[in-house]
């Protein structure tokens, strides 16, 4: 797929200041953590990155709205159909550090209603969202039989 994208400079050792337009050409099973990366990697105005650049869910997509200055980072761990990101938007790299949490508002409740945890409540924010016995799941039961990342929930405005 491609994405036609303005980037704005961040603070990411970026040498020039503004913003670019861009086109991506994007495998739909690219993460924005993947596209992220590879912008810093690639981009000639940017200085020595390795440090800057660990490795996956380090960096993210923050995608800037100069109308309204509500400025949404997007999940790295989503693909770039699932992320919602639309040609046409301006974006920024953005640092999302050890563990992602979009600020947006609560828009899904997952409750469960069997096993071990029954009558937990887990509250989801838009975007996706990870259900399993894994640390980083958004959803995070104890039951033995749910493997570690069990389903994946796409949690969409409503």
């Amino acid at each position: 797929m491609k994405l036609k994208l303005t980037l704005q400079s961040s603070g990411l050792s970026s040498v020039g200041a503004g913003s670019r337009d861009l086109v991506a050409t994007i495998d739909s099973s690219a993460t924005i953590g993947d596209l992220a990366a590879y912008l810093v990697r690639a981009d000639p105005q940017r200085g020595d990155v390795r440090g800057e650049v660990r490795g996956d869910g380090d960096l993210t997509l923050t995608v800037v709205d100069q109308h309204d200055q509500l400025d949404r980072a997007v999940d790295p761990r989503s693909t770039i159909p699932e992320s919602g990101l639309r040609s046409g938007v301006t974006v920024a790299v953005t640092s999302c550090g050890a563990s992602f949490i979009d600020s947006g508002p609560t828009v899904a409740v997952v409750a469960v209603v069997a096993g071990p945890d029954s009558g937990k409540e887990f509250r989801l924010r838009r975007g996706t969202a990870y259900i399993g016995r894994g640390h980083g799941c958004e959803v995070q039961v104890s039951d033995s039989s749910v493997s570690r990342r069990h389903a994946k929930v796409l949690v969409a405005d409503g």
